[in-house]
């Protein structure tokens, strides 16, 4: 219960200050995938507490979600991979959690994103369907 209210807090938080659309439909997505992915996260840490001594626990924790991060898109994309690792992305529950932040965020027909400068740093290129 306080995992989820800080979370839902923290992303309510981050949604408006980074002057995101207030289509409650978007912060609902962006919100409920956020604090999904934070559940599981404790989830697997938890497993971790319980099953490992503290000092194991502590050496090992890093290496049992480390895979996940590692295949989640951040490090190395699944196109650059070799054939046989892309089964790992796809078990990456952070790779889920970023992809439906990114949804909830530019997707459903939001508009171009605006420039008030001389540069415009923002590139147009559409959400691939999913």
């Amino acid at each position: 219960m306080f995992q989820t209210v800080c979370s839902v807090g923290y992303c309510i938080a981050v949604y408006f200050l980074t002057a995101q659309p207030s289509d409650i439909y978007r912060l609902f997505l962006f919100t409920l995938s956020c604090s999904l992915v934070a559940v599981v996260a404790q989830s697997i840490g938890l497993i971790i507490g319980v099953s490992l001594s503290i000092q194991n626990g502590m050496v090992f924790g890093p290496f049992a979600i480390m895979p996940f991060f590692i295949f989640s898109g951040f490090l190395i994309r699944m196109k650059d991979a070799p054939i046989y690792f892309h089964w790992l992305f796809h078990t990456s529950f952070i790779k889920y959690g970023v992809e439906c932040c990114v949804w909830a965020v530019y997707g459903f027909n939001r508009g171009r994103l605006k420039c008030n400068e001389l540069y415009c740093q923002y590139k147009y290129e559409p959400l691939p369907d999913l």
